[in-house]
């Protein structure tokens, strides 16, 4: 799985890791000797769909595309990524990953072994409680992108994710820059016929500039209120 990925020779493990899980200083050094930070080229796949389930990960840098694959080949983007991120946490208790993963741009990103991250989980209440905070956000954002799919129209759709995208977090890491129109595609779920159209007519609107750079947001405000409405 880790193959496409490129270790960093003069790094033995990663660390330190965001303490706001609260991990005690025992517990950093055990997942620093635990993990490797592998870096990635744009595109690369970070987890493969039904591969054994033997990591989580950590996003320290970059971004990156959680994606679900249906039995017709084709394919669903849950979520993008920011950085300071844990991922891969409902798979601690399975054998399999049912969702894959890749980058949109390079990144570095932590393997950490998952039986050292679950007895940490098992004994540090703390940490516990962060993952299951973690689990809580992770269903409300599909329960959400579930409504935005089920009652928005498509320029709905894309004016929810160009919002969202624009958020700070994403802004860091110059997500315009790097996302195509069928990353866009599959995270608004719409056809990437279907997006570039809407763009168009979003730039007609001066709501956003497209150029050969990326996107620029131009009227937030009116892409949020677009978004309820659509």
């Amino acid at each position: 799985m880790m193959q496409n990925g490129e270790s960093k020779d003069n790094v033995d493990g990663c660390g330190p890791f965001d303490t706001g899980p609260g991990f005690s200083a025992d517990e950093q050094h055990q997942l620093k000797e635990n993990s490797k930070e592998v870096v990635f080229s744009p595109g690369e796949t970070v987890i493969k769909q039904g591969t054994f389930a033997s990591h989580i990960f950590y996003l320290k840098k970059g971004l990156v595309k959680v994606l679900l694959e249906s039995g017709n080949g084709k394919r669903i983007a849950l979520q993008l990524l920011a950085p300071q991120t844990f991922f891969g946490l409902p798979f601690l208790e399975t054998e399999y990953f049912h969702f894959g993963a890749e980058t949109l741009k390079g990144s570095a990103i932590c393997q950490i072994r998952k039986d050292t991250f679950r007895s940490i989980v098992r004994q540090n209440e703390r940490v516990n409680r962060f993952v299951m905070e973690t689990y809580s956000h992770h269903y409300l954002d599909l329960f959400h992108k579930l409504e935005i799919n089920s009652t928005r129209n498509n320029h709905g759709k894309l004016a929810s994710l160009l919002y969202t995208l624009n958020g700070d977090d994403y802004q860091q890491e110059n997500v315009f820059d790097y996302i195509t129109r069928r990353d866009l595609a599959e995270l608004a779920s719409i056809s990437r016929e279907s997006t570039n159209k809407i763009l168009r007519e979003f730039e007609n609107d001066r709501l956003v500039h497209v150029s050969s750079h990326g996107i620029s947001i131009i009227k937030p405000e009116l892409l949020k209120r677009l978004a309820m409405i659509g």
